[in-house]
């Protein structure tokens, strides 16, 4: 997979965990298939939600077409979407749902661009 995950530092300071990845995953399932997927999906996405390290999993359904479905999975830091693709259930669901898709999942991986601060602490603006 491009871009590996790794811990970050500021120059002076020691390395701290890797900023929280978020993780698409968009589904497409045969249309005779896709209530068998949707099935798949939503109880993945429970489990995966309570993962150590995951801070949501939800499914989503696109209305204008009933057979894709989009898979958003948050992860604390890139040690826990490591932890997590290393699940063995992470990879049952691959080898279960794929019989049922008309197309391979697409996956992409997101980093926030900008991190809030931790609750009760201000930024230098104040806000």
């Amino acid at each position: 997979m491009p871009g590996t995950l790794t811990p970050t530092s500021q120059p002076g300071q020691a390395a701290r965990e890797s900023p929280p990845v978020l993780a698409v995953v968009e589904v497409t399932a045969k249309p005779q298939d896709q209530a068998r997927v949707l099935g798949e999906v939503i109880a993945a996405t429970r489990r995966w939600a309570s993962e150590a390290g995951c801070s949501h999993a939800t499914a989503w359904r696109d209305p204008a077409d009933q057979t894709r479905f989009l898979v958003l999975e948050g992860f604390d830091s890139g040690e826990a979407f490591q932890a997590h693709l290393a699940m063995p259930g992470t990879g049952e669901f691959a080898s279960r749902v794929q019989p049922y898709l008309a197309a391979p999942p697409a996956r992409t991986i997101w980093h926030p661009v900008h991190q809030p601060a931790p609750q009760g602490r201000r930024t230098a603006s104040g806000l």
